[in-house]
């Protein structure tokens, strides 16, 4: 799981729950779900940033700062975290690691 982390520098993701999750939200195949998915309930807020394959735990993230709360969604979306910033709303998807 770790070296998720150092193999894809400079992508935006987060550790929730033991899982890694990926920025989705500008992603072509991703655009016509958006609309379908709610927000739900605050689970937790990002605690560290961090691009170190060591100290990434959960509530980790490479890009999101310290503090970004994180929401389940609402709808029955499992593997998706919602993020709202003051300019817009993110989507993170778990990373099915093989």
């Amino acid at each position: 799981m770790h070296l998720f982390v150092e193999r894809n520098e400079g992508a935006d993701i987060l550790r929730y729950n033991g899982f890694m999750y990926n920025n989705v939200t500008e992603l072509e195949w991703f655009e016509e779900k958006k609309s379908n998915i709610q927000k739900g309930k605050e689970i937790g807020e990002i605690k560290k940033v961090t691009t170190s394959s060591l100290f990434f735990t959960d509530f980790s993230a490479t890009k999101l700062p310290k503090g970004t709360i994180l929401y389940a969604t609402d709808d029955g979306f499992t593997g998706i975290i919602i993020v709202e910033t003051e300019d817009e709303t993110l989507y993170y998807m778990q990373i099915l690691e093989g």
